[in-house]
Formats: C-alpha cells, sequence, structure tokens
C-alpha cells in the first residue's frame, strides 16, 4: 500500500495542461489560461476559477466550490458540495508541480504556478 501524498501540496494556483479520456488526449485551447485556486485549512477547503486580467490583477468568479477530503482505497477524494450540485473528484497523483484528478472518467492533468507572479 502506498503512502499518500502531502494534501498541503494541493493548495495554489493550478492550471490544466491536458486531459485525457480514454486513449484520447485533449489540450485546452484557449489564449487565456485559466486557474483553479485550491485554499485548504485541514481536511476541509474551497476551489474557485481565477481568470488573470491585463496588470496581473486576478478576476475570480464569485462562486466557490466548498469540498471536504476523505480517504477511499489509498486516494484522496475531494467531495464537492454547491447550492447546484454535489460531486467527487479522485486524486490520482499529487507532487510539489503536478496535480492529476479524475472525474467522470476524464484526467485531469494540472501543473502548479511555482509564484504567485506565475498567474498571469
Amino acid at each position: 500500500q502506498k503512502e499518500l501524498p502531502n494534501i498541503q501540496w494541493l493548495e495554489g494556483y493550478w492550471s490544466v495542461t491536458h486531459v485525457t479520456h480514454g486513449s484520447e488526449t485533449f489540450t485546452p485551447k484557449a489564449t487565456t489560461v485559466l486557474w483553479d485556486y485550491y485554499a485548504l485549512e485541514g481536511t476541509q477547503g474551497f476551489r474557485k476559477k481565477v481568470m488573470p486580467q491585463a496588470g496581473a490583477i486576478k478576476r475570480t468568479s464569485d462562486d466557490l466550490s466548498p469540498f471536504f477530503l476523505t480517504v477511499e482505497e489509498n486516494h484522496y477524494v475531494i467531495n464537492f458540495t454547491t447550492r447546484w450540485d454535489q460531486w467527487q473528484e479522485k486524486i490520482i497523483m499529487l507532487s510539489p508541480t503536478a496535480l492529476v484528478v479524475e472525474h467522470q472518467e476524464k484526467q485531469y492533468h494540472y501543473k502548479k504556478a511555482q509564484n504567485p507572479s506565475d498567474v498571469q
């Protein structure tokens, strides 16, 4: 049984590099990189979408997606609950610089911003 990664690595800004579904790989075509910001305190936190603006001022969405973490089959599972929906995303891989999350048979591959100035 492998050891769980340091969950504190989840906190910060992440952007999707590609998505895989079965043997297919999809790369985001957007000219503006969208970022997901994860805040974490213990086993609870939230995710918020962030879109960079000119001058490096970040515009965030008004909606937070609160979550709590559980462990299932030796993986962290992010359990989201909003006013509109509930869903789970399984953390397949987490390191200080990379994150892979599985949701509805798709794997979302993220890279982490190493400095706040990277989020632009």
